[in-house]
């Protein structure tokens, strides 16, 4: 960042400069998919509590997983063993002294060899130590849906008449009593889905294969490792504009799910989703791979998986471009449901980019200001991040009604009266103010004056996302009309153009 551009910056407050959106881009149809919403994800399995109670035999079923699953197993909290009184004369040398009985459990010499009793044992696993030690954690492999027991063992053993002449038995519980027993999977996360390519020309001429992966992969357990299982539930190819298929070339389709690979032959950009069981839970990872955008790094970043087209296209979604110009006004405000969205591209120290939106609060379909807090290094999405751009959206199409725009009207009596704010803007006569109206793009001009105006102000670059289908990128001057950017589209009404439409965000 130098220091000019950071002075320009800053003056741009100062200047008051807005972004206008008088100029359009091709009349394309508004049937551009856009997401209407975010999915939200499902984290790991949180752990789990049991209360095993202190009755000698009893035994409780712990959570079950829909695939095998390695788990940490706790166990706490000791149960009261007491202890009835000898009978005259007894000479047993079995009898066990009353008090806490750890989830280990305690020795009973009278049995050959001394066995454990009163301890916590597993139907998996090894144990939580050894038999009278303050006890471990323990490792543990669960199989999918299969509930493993947690089981509490016996009583120390008595002889006959040595304790109470009610009973044969010594001892006794607080049945009051329980041990805790938690259930935690071990983290596993599902990688970025990978793939042999990243763009292509469509149809693509060989197939694209797709790995998913793991990490950890393994787990060392004692002496031995042993690979974090994962099971392949989902393979599905999104394609951007044309198909949308669940089976196309080399996937595993079928279980067991075991092959983490696919081969597939895409006929147009598009994402390839992957779900699959491990760590306890299904995850979900994706790859996109599109078309080639030349000359513009930000836009060809598969770095970050292309996440600057995708936040671009998200930018007119967050600008509610599918809602009717005239909606969401409350009376005397210029801003509707519909409105300029925008933000900063940020290049990050791994090469890639990213977009971080801002949504300006005084925005209206035609005006949207960028406050320059959001350029400065406190607001970079993470350390070393420098500002590559900034981004706004025009989000009316030619021909539709624009509330908002700084526009004005000489009327017939030589009077010079603004633009309709709103949709019950009047003038003082009470008869409706002159009406803005998109106009037509030149193929050549992304922006309005007032766009340039603030361009040149910034002295850097600034990107345009018009609803019609294009995104363009308008580098510094001077002089301002002379260096432009031809536009890129993302959505069209070719075949070829199809073919390459910018893939959006996945929603499943």
């Amino acid at each position: 960042m130098n220091t000019t551009k950071v002075l320009a910056l800053w003056s741009l407050t100062a200047l008051g400069l807005a972004s206008g959106c008088r100029d359009s881009v091709g009349p394309v149809a508004r049937g551009l998919p856009v997401p209407t919403q975010v999915s939200k994800t499902v984290g790991p399995p949180a752990p789990l509590t049991y209360r095993l109670g202190s009755a000698p035999g009893g035994a409780m079923y712990l959570g079950q997983y829909l695939g095998d699953t390695w788990v940490k197993l706790i166990a706490s909290r000791a149960v009261e063993l007491i202890a009835k009184p000898k009978l005259p004369g007894s000479t047993t040398t079995a009898y066990i002294p009353g008090g806490p009985a750890g989830v280990t459990g305690i020795r009973d010499p009278r049995t050959p060899p001394a066995s454990c009793v009163l301890h916590v044992g597993m139907s998996v696993g090894s144990g939580f130590g050894e038999c009278g030690s303050p006890g471990k954690a323990d490792t543990a492999k669960f199989a999918g849906m299969v509930s493993p027991r947690a089981i509490r063992g016996p009583l120390p053993t008595s002889g006959l008449n040595e304790c109470s002449t009610t009973s044969t038995q010594c001892h006794e519980v607080n049945l009051y009593d329980y041990s805790e027993i938690i259930v935690q999977p071990i983290p596993v996360v599902l990688n970025k889905l990978k793939s042999s390519k990243h763009t292509a020309t469509f149809p693509a001429n060989g197939g694209i294969t797709f790995t998913a992966s793991r990490t950890p992969d393994s787990i060392q357990v004692g002496n031995g490792k042993f690979p974090h299982p994962i099971v392949i539930t989902f393979w599905k190819w999104i394609g951007a504009d044309i198909t949308r298929l669940t089976s196309n070339g080399h996937c595993p389709f079928s279980p067991p799910r075991v092959q983490l690979g696919c081969l597939f032959y895409p006929q147009e950009s598009g994402r390839m989703v992957v779900k699959a069981f491990t760590g306890g839970w299904e995850q979900t990872s994706s790859k996109t791979v599109q078309c080639k955008m030349p000359g513009e790094r930000a836009l060809n970043d598969s770095t970050n998986d292309f996440s600057v087209r995708e936040g671009l296209l998200d930018l007119l979604r967050l600008g509610n471009i599918d809602s009717s110009e005239h909606s969401g006004f409350t009376p005397g405000s210029n801003r509707g449901n519909r409105h300029e969205s925008g933000g900063v591209i940020w290049e990050l120290p791994n090469g890639g980019f990213v977009l971080v939106p801002y949504e300006d609060p005084l925005a209206t379909q035609a005006k949207y200001n960028l406050p320059a807090s959001q350029w400065s290094s406190s607001a970079a999405p993470e350390p070393g991040a420098t500002w590559y751009a900034r981004v706004h959206t025009h989000p009316s199409i030619p021909g539709d009604t624009v509330y908002g725009a700084s526009g004005t009207t000489r009327l017939k009596n030589g009077t010079e009266v603004r633009w309709r704010q709103y949709p019950a803007d009047t003038l003082p006569s009470a008869a409706q103010r002159p009406q803005g109206v998109k106009v037509p793009f030149d193929t050549l001009r992304l922006g309005s004056a007032q766009d340039w105006k603030t361009l040149i102000a910034l002295g850097i670059p600034s990107f345009i996302v018009e609803a019609g289908g294009y995104v363009g990128r308008n580098d510094p001057p001077p002089p301002w009309s002379s260096n432009l950017t031809v536009p890129f589209r993302f959505s069209g009404g070719t075949d070829a153009q199809r073919r390459c439409t910018w893939v959006k965000k996945y929603q499943g």
